[in-house]
């Protein structure tokens, strides 16, 4: 039953009816972008009114939080034994891409981008749970040895992991699959690190600061 309570209170909206509102707001939202999208046409494709909606929610704004914050991805920070096994694992912990996963994260970098009343829902649906996962992995390669103890840099890396994600969404409208994950940390993140894939065997071989000391003496000769 829908509608006011016999003494005049609105009713509860049921978490079915609910899910579908926000369904419909993320649907029209990927179609439309944040800045076309109305409150009428959400009330139309939910067949809702739209003093429900705005009693609801309050807004558009309101609104799209809600929907976008049905958005769940947390990232998984599995134990493998080797950091490179560890972020390959992080990469296949990734939700599968889709085309409804792309236009849900290309909304949500738009909407973080465009709107300062939204601006911390990027970083804390996506960046921040995705940077902590990381920190956890490198955390472990440093007490394994593998890597050197340096913080700030561990955080501008697992940082620019996050953002290679969501900058291809941004410039290329799809999320990044397991491959493209595993190339960027094959091409990009271990050597930065000062590790390498060895050749053919998936294992990281790790270059230590004797090793590198020893290369940049020859370099000088």
């Amino acid at each position: 039953m829908t509608g006011a309570t016999r003494h005049g209170a609105p009713r509860r909206m049921s978490g079915a009816r609910e899910a579908e509102i926000l369904a419909a707001t993320l649907e029209r939202l990927g179609a439309r972008g944040y800045e076309a999208l109305t409150i009428d046409e959400v009330a139309a494709a939910a067949r809702m009114s739209k003093a429900t909606l705005y009693r609801q929610w309050g807004g558009k704004a309101g609104l799209v939080r809600a929907a976008l914050e049905q958005f769940n991805c947390e990232p998984a920070a599995a134990d493998t034994g080797s950091l490179r096994g560890d972020l390959v694992a992080f990469a296949a912990s990734l939700p599968t891409p889709s085309e409804e996963r792309s236009t849900l994260l290309s909304a949500l970098v738009h909407v973080a981008r465009d709107e300062g009343e939204l601006a911390g829902l990027l970083d804390e649906r996506i960046v921040h749970p995705h940077v902590a996962a990381l920190e956890t992995v490198f955390g472990r390669a440093i007490a394994r040895g593998e890597l050197v103890a340096d913080h700030a840099l561990v955080v501008e890396v697992a940082e620019m992991l996050v953002y290679a994600e969501l900058g291809r969404v941004l410039l290329g409208g799809r999320v990044p699959d397991r491959d493209d994950m595993v190339e960027l940390v094959d091409r990009v993140v271990l050597p930065l690190l000062g590790l390498a894939p060895a050749g053919g065997s998936g294992r990281a071989a790790v270059r230590t600061k004797k090793a590198l000391s020893h290369d940049h003496a020859r370099t000088e000769k």
